[in-house]
């Protein structure tokens, strides 16, 4: 499945915290299609994207690779990883 934009994800969170319950409604509100609403809303509820409460977590370019990503960066850091020689 192709990952939708992190701000259309926080809308759907809020939406749905503030108790709006059909794909259809929050399709329509944030402009994808009700059946992505309804995939994500499914990921949501399952703990899939994260709990309702996680909304304030930021992403940020890594120095290293440049990825938008939650800091610290697990992809560099499995390469260091990786890199070690033990």
């Amino acid at each position: 499945m192709k990952r939708i934009d992190q701000n259309i994800i926080k809308q759907i969170k809020g939406l749905l915290k503030n108790g709006v319950r059909s794909a259809r409604e929050i399709g329509r509100i944030v402009g994808i299609n009700h059946h992505t609403a309804n995939k994500y809303v499914d990921l949501i509820k399952n703990g899939g994207l994260g709990n309702l409460e996680d909304d304030n977590r930021v992403y940020e370019k890594c120095p290293t690779c440049g990825g938008k990503v939650l800091m610290p960066c697990i992809a560099c850091r499995a390469e260091e990883f990786a890199q070690l020689k033990i």
